[in-house]
């Protein structure tokens, strides 16, 4: 993703967004400052970021979507402390605030950061003019953050590897399978602490209704394992589990010695 000149991250359209719903709405309902031709004026006390915290100027009309927000991975951070606690960390500990707040913090998400500019986290920047989208870009927003191993994977960069069947076959993005609930937080369980803990959505079978029951392996490990444990990149998959036993010891031991990229 190349970086935006500094005019392209503030430059408004003037011919389409005046058009859009948010374009009705005055300048500085949003972002405040002062009506006035004089531009050091006009900025006094200039909100940047009105999306940001919880407050967010976006619950005026967005009610529904920003009281999730204390329940959304990508605005809470929950999942970042889990980790750390789970290591022995406290977030009671001012040097565990302190290293979350100049490094985790970063990577918070607003609602403006996916619907009208670059997450801040990669420099920010208007992604349309001002126009808002209901469906965010996913080469300037989800793979922005989620770039170095989930979009390089995805859309194939790494040397000697395919794009994901996904992507080479349909196209698909991000938000195909990951929906608006998923990413506001609309969970109808109590609050999840990290991305693991809630229901595992989205699912393979969400599309993918039948599995061929003539299909050996799909009989075998229907139940127990997920469709990307086999269907993913390619790796040693069977070998994880599949091992021999040993004469003298009756312990599994691994008979192949290096890793293979077949399945």
């Amino acid at each position: 993703m190349a970086p935006l000149e500094p005019w392209e991250k503030v430059l408004v359209d003037a011919e389409t967004f005046p058009e859009t719903d948010h374009g009705e709405i005055p300048c500085i309902e949003c972002h405040g400052g002062v009506q006035d031709s004089d531009k050091e004026v006009a900025h006094t006390d200039l909100i940047t970021r009105p999306s940001d915290g919880p407050g967010s100027i976006c619950a005026d009309c967005h009610e529904k979507q920003t009281d999730l927000q204390s329940v959304s991975l990508h605005a809470n951070q929950q999942g970042y402390w889990t980790v750390l606690e789970a290591r022995g960390a406290s977030r009671e500990d001012p040097a565990m605030q302190e290293m979350f707040g100049n490094h985790c913090v970063g990577c918070h998400t607003s609602c403006g950061d996916c619907h009208v500019s670059q997450p801040k986290s990669v420099g920010g920047g208007l992604l349309d003019g001002h126009n808002f989208t209901d469906n965010p870009p996913m080469s300037k927003t989800c793979t922005a953050c989620h770039g170095s191993r989930i979009g390089s994977e995805f859309l194939g960069k790494h040397e000697g590897l395919k794009p994901d069947v996904h992507f080479r076959q349909e196209r698909m993005t991000c938000i195909d399978c990951h929906t608006g609930n998923e990413l506001h937080g609309d969970f109808d369980d109590p609050l999840p602490a990290h991305r693991y803990d809630p229901p595992e959505e989205p699912v393979c079978t969400n599309c993918h209704l039948s599995l061929g029951d003539d299909n050996m392996y799909h009989e075998a490990h229907g139940e127990s394992l997920s469709c990307q444990v086999c269907h993913s990149l390619s790796y040693t998959s069977c070998d994880s589990c599949h091992v021999a036993i040993s004469d003298k010891t009756g312990n599994p031991f691994f008979e192949t010695s290096d890793n293979y990229l077949t399945f």
